[in-house]
């Protein structure tokens, strides 16, 4: 009897070792626990890629987080924002559109859809996203100084300058958007509310680009002289005396800017046949009318020569932005040329024979978390400190 009972209780204690062990093996085995893990590290490894500037390598360490069980949503984000950094910007939008498909309360997602959009001149589109950024976040600064940024590319000053106030009073302080607020007061045919605007970007930070803004707000104000110094501190005597010439020319001033276009030509002669070029243009032509000059004569004055490279320029607060007038007026030749002046930006010497006033695009925050078209009307005729017209630039 007592040896039946010790076999039954070694029976008893077998099948239980085995339970136990059943269940180890089980704990041991879950690897889709083990798959999420590596998702994760992946995304973080991805995440510090694209912090130190390689959007190809951060793109692959995202296909591989997908791979392993990633969050697909979390994961589309940063696929934008890898496209949006390395400059792919139809990548960009298709990335992040499928982001907001997949939660559509994405804020971030949103903001990269409607940064891709602009970039690719669909300030409409963009114009979408910025807005239903902010409906999810009201306090989402970088969405409504980029909202001000597409409405003033899509050829509404009004909207811009009221969002972008508004802006300036809830988000501080920002010298970009200051500078894009100036644009479209300038389009607004504000320009001593212009000037005020471009005074304040360049008290918060210098740029070439502002100053040669100021120059050309202050001419539409006819204070020259205060002019000729912007021109004059953006670059040059050459563009300095250009530029006040096509703002002269531009008032039908016309034995003034000849003045102008031959003191650019004494100071610089083997640069400034652009001014010989407007000057040509006031000896063979009527005088011009009081308005800016139409599309007609921007024409004319498509690439002319090779001027030294433009000054590249780093943008951070608001670019890119790139204008419109309440008349709703046809786009200038600054206008139509803008991403052939932004890719003349980043690869070589341009020539232009006017003031383009560039706005701001800001830059992309980094990822955190575990998280540029430019516009521009201006001066037919008229150059920046090199020589060519000044653009907006992204700096993702």
């Amino acid at each position: 009897m007592a040896e039946a009972t010790g076999r039954l209780l070694l029976a008893v204690a077998c099948v239980a070792m085995l339970a136990v062990m059943a269940g180890c093996a089980d704990k041991a085995g879950k690897k889709p626990d083990a798959a999420a893990g590596d998702g994760e590290a992946l995304i973080r490894a991805g995440d510090a890629a694209l912090s130190g500037g390689n959007a190809g390598r951060a793109l692959a360490a995202y296909a591989k987080a997908k791979q392993a069980g990633a969050d697909e949503a979390l994961v589309l984000g940063r696929v934008c924002r890898a496209h949006l950094a390395g400059g792919s910007y139809q990548q960009a939008l298709e990335a992040c559109r499928a982001a907001v498909e997949a939660r559509p309360d994405d804020v971030e997602a949103l903001y990269g859809a409607g940064y891709a959009a602009l970039m690719q001149h669909d300030a409409q589109g963009a114009v979408g996203y910025f807005e239903k950024a902010l409906e999810l976040r009201p306090d989402h600064v970088r969405s409504a100084r980029m909202l001000g940024l597409a409405h003033h590319q899509a050829r509404d000053p009004e909207k811009a300058a009221l969002v972008l106030r508004k802006t300036l009073e809830t988000g501080g302080d920002d010298a970009d958007t200051e500078n894009n607020l100036g644009l479209a007061l300038l389009d607004l045919g504000r320009s001593d509310e212009a000037v005020a605007a471009f005074t304040t970007s360049l008290a918060l930070k210098d740029s070439p680009r502002t100053r040669n803004n100021l120059g050309l707000a202050l001419c539409r104000a006819e204070r020259f002289e205060e002019a000729y110094a912007a021109f004059l501190a953006a670059g040059g005597e050459a563009a300095a005396h250009n530029n006040l010439g096509v703002c002269y020319r531009e008032l039908g001033m016309a034995d003034k800017a000849a003045a102008e276009f031959e003191a650019a030509i004494a100071r610089k002669p083997q640069f400034y046949r652009t001014a010989s070029d407007n000057l040509e243009r006031i000896s063979t032509s009527a005088p011009p009318s009081q308005e800016a000059p139409k599309s007609p004569d921007q024409t004319q004055e498509k690439k002319k020569d090779s001027p030294v490279p433009p000054v590249k320029e780093k943008a951070s607060g608001t670019s890119p932005a790139a204008p419109a007038t309440p008349e709703k007026k046809p786009r200038t030749r600054e206008q139509v040329d803008e991403a052939e002046a932004r890719a003349v930006e980043k690869s070589g010497p341009a020539a232009s024979s006017g003031p383009a006033p560039a706005a701001d695009v800001p830059p992309l925050p980094p990822p955190s978390g575990a998280q540029g078209p430019s516009g521009e009307s201006g001066a037919s005729g008229a150059t920046d400190a090199n020589g060519s017209s000044g653009e907006g630039q992204a700096a993702p």
